[in-house]
């Protein structure tokens, strides 16, 4: 079983990620802990067990995400069965990041899309999808899959700065983690959290309501001003139109019409 108690927990979430990555294998959940499947049988059977303690380390930090058939895969083994960061494939203009390729069968938020309100409109505005989708495409092309390995794959040595990995970054890639950075700072620290699980992990609601400790059934509703704040910032939402929205109509008169002030009385 991988978990022993005498080893840092930081060296076997690096065995058991590595596995799974050169394996493209996934983990089950069975009672208390996960099974990892794996290529080298055809997935006949578990070839081993693992403890929840560390599933729950490589969950939290971003390392495992869902997998359409249940259970968790690598995100680097995900990101790679979607043909996203293959050293053969072209890179895209940096124009195209206004409307990104959008992948129903794996981004949550073309789920929220399609699923409507008790009033019948949709859960996500177009507007709110369209930037929740720039971000994920921005955090696609920033190549940040590299931290899955690069933290504990790159050995320490003398004159190392602290581990980006910029040199290794095309043009391309390093503009699209700056727009990544201004738009995650642009929502704040309390709403770029869910952004990051939904749109940048494809984690669902629920996963992402455990992962950052919400309250239950309270993740759409922060997945909402998160999005609307990534919308505005985007130009998606005018600020201008937003502001005519909420102030409303104070009183109607025609259009010659002027206030009378008051006038204050001597004391």
């Amino acid at each position: 079983m991988l978990e022993h108690p005498d080893h840092p927990a930081d060296q076997h979430c690096k065995e058991l990620l590595q596995r799974l990555i050169q394996s493209h294998g996934y983990l089950l959940q069975t009672g208390p802990e996960w099974c990892l499947y794996s290529k080298r049988n055809d997935y006949a059977r578990p070839v081993d067990r693992v403890g929840r303690a560390l599933v729950k380390i490589l969950r939290d930090k971003g390392h495992l995400v869902p997998r359409p058939a249940g259970g968790l895969e690598p995100l680097k083994v995900k990101l790679e069965k979607s043909g996203r960061f293959t050293d053969h494939r072209p890179e895209r203009p940096l124009e195209e990041s206004r409307h990104p390729e959008i992948n129903d069968a794996e981004s949550p938020l073309a789920w929220l899309r399609s699923r409507k309100d008790k009033a019948g409109r949709p859960l996500i505005s177009a507007e709110q999808f369209m930037a929740g989708e720039r971000l994920r495409s921005d955090y696609e092309r920033s190549c940040l899959e590299r931290r899955v390995t690069a933290a504990w794959d790159l050995p320490a040595t003398a004159g190392r700065s602290g581990g980006t990995g910029g040199a290794h970054l095309t043009d391309a890639a390093l503009t699209a983690r700056q727009n990544l950075n201004d738009a995650l700072d642009e929502a704040g620290p309390e709403l770029a959290s869910i952004l990051v699980q939904v749109c940048c992990l494809a984690a669902g609601i629920e996963q992402a309501e455990r992962s950052l400790d919400l309250p239950q059934r309270s993740g759409k509703a922060v997945l909402g001003l998160a999005l609307t704040a990534l919308a505005r910032h985007y130009g998606y939402i005018r600020p201008e139109s937003r502001r005519r929205r909420n102030s409303g109509f104070g009183h109607w008169a025609l259009g010659d019409y002027r206030p009378a002030i008051p006038v204050a009385e001597d004391s």
